[in-house]
This record gives C-alpha cells, sequence and structure tokens, in this order.
C-alpha cells in the first residue's frame, strides 16, 4: 500500500505492456492523457518499459476507489494523485499484460 503525493507531477507510459489496476482499498485520482500530446520528460527504458512525460495543463482526471478498474494502453499516458478529500493509504493490484 502506498499514501498518493497530493500534486500530479509526471505521466508515465509503457510500449510492450497493458496496464491493469484494481483499487482494492482507498482512493486515488488516476490522471491521464494521450501521448501524442505530451512533451518528453525521460526516454524510453526497455529494461523497466516505461517512458516519463511532463504533466500537461489538461488531463482527463477519473477519481478510483475501491473496486474500481482500468485498463491502459501504450497511448495512455498515467500518473495518480491523493483524492482531494481523502489522505488514506492506497492499496492496489497492478496487473501487465504483454503486447
Amino acid at each position: 500500500s502506498y499514501q498518493p503525493a497530493t500534486t500530479k507531477e509526471l505521466l508515465e507510459s509503457h510500449r510492450k505492456n497493458v496496464d491493469i489496476q484494481l483499487i482494492i482499498s482507498g482512493k486515488e485520482v488516476m490522471h491521464i492523457a494521450d501521448v501524442s500530446r505530451l512533451s518528453l520528460q525521460q526516454e524510453y527504458d526497455a529494461d523497466k518499459d516505461v517512458i516519463m512525460w511532463n504533466m500537461p495543463a489538461c488531463t482527463a482526471d477519473i477519481s478510483m476507489q475501491a473496486g474500481d478498474c482500468i485498463v491502459l494502453y501504450p497511448e495512455n499516458a498515467h500518473g495518480i494523485s491523493a483524492n482531494e478529500n481523502s489522505n488514506q493509504q492506497v492499496l492496489k493490484l497492478v496487473g501487465k499484460l504483454k503486447i
């Protein structure tokens, strides 16, 4: 489990895997943006299958809570922050589906 930061800083995306995330307990906000609209912060790391992107001015923000699941494809850069009314720990299951 972890406690999400209160501010959003960077987004990440993957080339070889689809992320499947299931919130077990707690709440967080998932920030999503299409990678074609982002500026690169860190080049692709093939060992970790991750690209880091600078946070844009506008993202699609989804409030996630226990029982919620999201599927994130390679074009979906994503990052999290704390739900503005919640200071609780978050426990989630993250699966990777190789594509």
